[in-house]
């Protein structure tokens, strides 16, 4: 078998697919919660590493064999979110999410 992943990070949770295109059927789903911090001043952030941690979670609730069979990924993400980086790709600072509504 090989399949093929989608991984879509949402506001609320990351979920995973894993496709298997010749018997064309998705042959495992799995997701993973996200926490948003909300401040009293309309804050809606995130981190970065959160994504990266339900990403992991997420693929450890799919069977070792079926994350073996993949052979190609695709991404989508939540719209409107801003992540600051350096210079070296690093995240500077939470991620503003697109329900932001501070001054700042």
């Amino acid at each position: 078998m090989k399949t093929v992943v989608g991984i879509d990070l949402g506001t609320q949770h990351l979920k995973v697919a894993f496709y298997d295109f010749t018997a064309h059927r998705v042959v495992a789903s799995e997701s993973a919660a996200l926490d948003i911090h909300l401040g009293e001043q309309g804050e809606a952030e995130q981190k970065a590493l959160w994504w990266v941690e339900a990403l992991r979670r997420a693929l450890q609730q799919v069977d070792s064999d079926v994350r073996a069979s993949a052979v190609g990924i695709g991404v989508s993400g939540q719209q409107h979110g801003f992540v600051a980086l350096d210079d070296s790709g690093e995240v500077l600072a939470p991620v503003k999410l697109w329900c932001d509504t501070s001054p700042e």
